[in-house]
């Protein structure tokens, strides 16, 4: 039995591309007659090796004979398995039933085999005129990829390149900034950004001067003032006696050394401590005072008193000649004393010189400090005023103020022509930082450092896209410069943008 088969061509529009890319594009177009666009497939060829338009189109219609043929495909099992048929024999059929009379077919396959016991032999055909397109085809192909190799053509085209740039003295606060427009020139139909390089070349010289020095006709006239200032102020105002308001601070004068109680009784024989008292301030005078509260066997005693300081006798009397049971009895015994008091030790001592008696009481010590001193307490000068006296104004500086050259005296201005370079580049490398602006916002993407090396403040080829990352959006996009020095250099920077077009 016959086995047929038919098939659509392959396409109707063959498009073919060669070396290079967007406007510089080598391209060639070739149409079936009755191409219909959008039922009838096109077939797209890339291949660089192309290198001029003729080239391309001889390739698209070579392409295009082959692909737009109706493909009709014999199998026929052949009895004799024995028959010698040979690849690219031409054979003519005959099979009424499928409707073929007298096809001119060309072998293109030969199947042999063993089926159980027994071999079979099946060719399959096609018709003539496919296949001679075929060869043709083909060897108008070959003939176009032979001339590409003999011209030595194997690379691909530059392309579509923008080269923004710009220069201005820089220095590590005030960078070059050059803008950048990302726009749909190099978006391809399904939203791609088809850039394929994308780089930084900088060049660092010394700062130009661009302008000489202003020079003024005649001496300018100026007005406004300079900012105030509170000078200090030398030398003094005229002698003034002001009466004086307030008090002096209080002083203590007095000093309450303390008591010491006592209860004794008192011999004939010797002098009895009834008392001791530490001085703790330095005073004048001290006032010894002897209390009596009850003195019992005293008829007819005498009574009398010694005080010493630190061991020292310094006074000795009566106290008290008629002493009686249960009178009470005052005495004070005032001591000028020369040295410091402080810390030491006041005595009291009685002895009676008629007879033995018991008696209590308390002795007392007191200082005095006639001279001293009051301190400036809440003393006030009352409000009063001074002769000018001999002022005058300290040596001082005035901010600028708000001054300014009137127009008729700017005209006198002139400003020289001088334009020279520096001696010498300051910075030793650059930061650079690849910014987007969305909404008037500047934001940094990708940035840098660079370093000059061996002498040379040229730097070429630096991928500010992140191996192919950024720019990812359409919009404004920014390249800020920074030179590494305070002192101002010039920079000079280009940016090299190739993209792909692809203009089907």
């Amino acid at each position: 039995s016959l086995i047929f088969q038919e098939s659509e061509p392959t396409a109707k529009k063959v498009l073919v591309y060669g070396k290079g890319d967007g406007v510089n594009q080598i391209k060639a177009t070739a149409t079936s007659i009755g191409f219909v666009k959008g039922e009838d497939n096109v077939k797209t060829i890339r291949d660089p090796t192309i290198i001029s338009e003729s080239e391309a189109q001889i390739r698209a219609d070579a392409e295009l004979v082959q692909l737009e043929q109706n493909i009709e495909t014999y199998v026929i099992p052949i009895e004799n398995p024995n028959r010698n048929y040979q690849l690219g024999d031409l054979l003519t059929i005959n099979a009424k039933s499928y409707g073929v009379d007298n096809k001119e077919v060309r072998i293109v396959r030969v199947i042999r085999g063993r089926q159980g016991d027994n071999e079979f032999l099946r060719i399959e055909v096609t018709n003539s005129n496919h296949s001679k397109t075929f060869k043709n085809s083909t060897q108008r192909i070959n003939e176009t990829a032979l001339i590409s190799q003999n011209n030595e053509t194997y690379e691909q085209g530059s392309g579509n390149t923008q080269n923004p740039q710009g220069q201005i003295n820089a220095t590590n606060v005030a960078p070059l900034r050059i803008p950048l427009v990302i726009d749909n020139n190099v978006v391809d139909e399904v939203g791609n950004i088809r850039i394929n390089q994308f780089n930084l070349d900088v060049d660092v010289d010394p700062f130009r001067k661009s302008a000489g020095t202003a020079t003024a006709v005649s001496d300018l006239l100026v007005d406004g003032t300079s900012a105030d200032e509170q000078p200090d102020v030398l030398n003094t105002s005229g002698t003034t006696q002001p009466n004086v308001s307030g008090n002096t601070s209080s002083e203590t004068i007095v000093h309450n050394f303390g008591v010491d109680n006592f209860n004794e009784g008192i011999s004939t024989s010797s002098w009895d401590p009834v008392g001791s008292i530490t001085m703790n301030e330095d005073v004048d005078l001290i006032v010894c005072a002897i209390r009596t509260y009850s003195v019992t066997s005293a008829s007819g005693a005498d009574l009398w008193y010694r005080i010493e300081i630190d061991g020292v006798s310094y006074a000795v009397g009566q106290l008290n000649s008629n002493a009686q049971t249960g009178n009470e009895y005052v005495f004070n015994q005032t001591i000028p004393y020369q040295l410091s008091t402080i810390g030491k030790n006041i005595g009291f001592y009685l002895r009676s010189f008629s007879n033995s008696i018991s008696i209590d009481g308390d002795v007392r010590a007191y200082g005095v400090s006639p001279s001293h001193t009051h301190g400036d307490g809440s003393l006030t000068a009352n409000n009063h005023s001074h002769d000018d006296g001999n002022y005058t104004a300290a040596n001082h500086e005035h901010n600028d103020g708000s001054y300014n050259i009137p127009t008729t005296e700017v005209e006198n201005i002139t400003i020289g022509d001088d334009v020279s370079d520096a001696n010498n580049v300051n910075a030793t490398g650059f930061t650079w930082e690849l910014r987007e602006v969305v909404s008037g916002v500047s934001t940094v993407r990708n940035s840098g450092i660079e370093t000059f090396t061996g002498g040379n403040t040229f730097i070429n080829g630096i991928d500010i896209s992140d191996s192919g990352t950024y720019p990812n959006t359409q919009g404004q996009w920014q390249i800020w410069i920074y030179p590494n020095s305070v002192d101002a250099d010039l920079v000079k920077a280009k940016v090299n943008i190739k993209h792909n077009l692809e203009n089907i």
